[in-house]
């Protein structure tokens, strides 16, 4: 087994709005000297984010990026950590993350894997990660931080009901929730209130964390649902934007 290393590019050109959008994942196993610069290739989503975004420049400089990792013949004495710390603008690596339990032919399948957690985007619809994988990468998570956590967690409400989070750990409560249904029909309404009312009515102390899957943000007939959450949630996440909110919230932890 060895440790996978890894890192997202993240642009944030205005720190005030606080919008921040993943470009590109730098990787690194140590074992064979493996390095890899990944970057995003449908740049369309980039412009509605930032139109005033010279999207020219900025291929060139994921280009620049991928040269600067170098091999191991130009770059012998590579340090993942200190070249992701080169970059610390608008353009910025996020916290550098590391599996240990990578074996050396897996290495370009748990590359994949968190390509798809990170950037969903540039997928399909039939490749992107279900429920189940989102799950099981949290699992992942927790494990590179030494958090002890428990999967599936029944616990005791207000009233003597029984409620069951994916997961728990520190203070949290995590619950998943895909909002990406052609419609938000009653059942998945019933869930939205039934997770809002043991927000308001837990005796557990957890507070509550909503991880969601949402494609479309201005979708109408997602927002009630939104609001119900927002209004009632410790945090709610889209992670179909990438597990970079997660990681933070794990950090409060760790």
């Amino acid at each position: 087994m060895g440790e996978l290393f890894y890192s997202i590019l993240r642009y944030e050109p205005s720190i005030v709005s606080g919008e921040i959008i993943n470009l590109g994942a730098a990787f690194y196993y140590p074992d064979d000297d493996y390095r890899e610069f990944y970057f995003i290739t449908k740049w369309n989503r980039i412009s509605a984010f930032d139109d005033t975004l010279n999207i020219p420049l900025m291929k060139d400089l994921m280009l620049d990026i991928r040269d600067a990792m170098g091999t191991q013949l130009d770059s012998p004495d590579f340090n993942f950590k200190k070249f992701c710390a080169k970059y610390n603008s608008e353009l910025y690596f996020d916290e550098s993350m590391v599996f240990t339990d990578v074996r050396s032919e897996e290495v370009s399948d748990h590359i994949e894997e968190i390509k798809k957690m990170y950037f969903q985007f540039e997928y399909d619809v039939a490749n992107r990660p279900n429920n189940d994988a989102q799950k099981k990468f949290l699992r992942r998570l927790l494990v590179a931080k030494s958090i002890d956590y428990v999967r599936n967690s029944p616990q005791r409400g207000s009233y003597g009901d029984i409620i069951t989070y994916d997961y728990t750990f520190g203070n949290y409560g995590v619950v998943f929730i895909n909002l990406n249904n052609d419609k938000i029909d009653n059942k998945t309404m019933n869930k939205v209130r039934a997770w809002a009312w043991n927000a308001q009515n837990s005796s557990t102390g957890h507070r509550l964390v909503v991880l969601y899957d949402l494609e479309d943000e201005d979708r109408s007939d997602v927002q009630p649902a939104l609001s119900i959450l927002k209004s009632t949630a410790y945090r709610i996440i889209n992670i179909h934007n990438g597990f970079n909110d997660v990681s933070a919230i794990l950090d409060d932890v760790s």
